[in-house]
Order: structure tokens, then C-alpha cells, then sequence
């Protein structure tokens, strides 16, 4: 996937801690949207940029991001 390969998901979720809430309400709304399952089909070779993204967002502690971001 290109955003990991490009190492933009660490930028992104810096955003989460962004003192404008609207912001980080919409990287919450990104990740949702770029981890939806409907968008991707059900072949299995096909899941690979899903599976990459996953691994890159639990790589950059992307659940604790989101529990600090609900407690502010």
C-alpha cells in the first residue's frame, strides 16, 4: 500500500493528538474509512495492502492513539 511504502501513516496519526478537535475527529473518520472491510474484495491475495496497512497502524501504536484521543 502506498501510504505505508511512502510513510505517511506515522504523520497521520500524529494528527489524533492535533489540538483542533475537528482534525482528529477526521483522521479517526480516514482510518475508518481506509480500514473498512466492504472496500476490500474477498479474495484473498487481494487482502495484502489490507493486511500491510493493519500491520503498519498496530506497528505505530494506532490503539493507544485512539484511547488517549477518547479521554481528552
Amino acid at each position: 500500500m502506498d501510504l505505508v511504502n511512502l510513510n505517511v501513516i506515522p504523520s497521520i496519526l500524529n494528527l489524533l493528538a492535533h489540538d483542533n478537535t475537528d482534525i482528529a475527529v477526521d483522521v479517526v473518520q480516514l482510518l475508518q474509512d481506509l480500514t473498512d472491510p466492504d472496500v476490500f474484495e474477498d479474495d484473498e491475495e487481494s487482502d495484502e495492502p489490507a493486511r500491510v496497512l493493519v500491520d503498519a497502524l498496530v506497528e505505530n501504536n494506532v490503539l493507544e492513539l485512539l484511547v488517549q484521543n477518547l479521554q481528552r
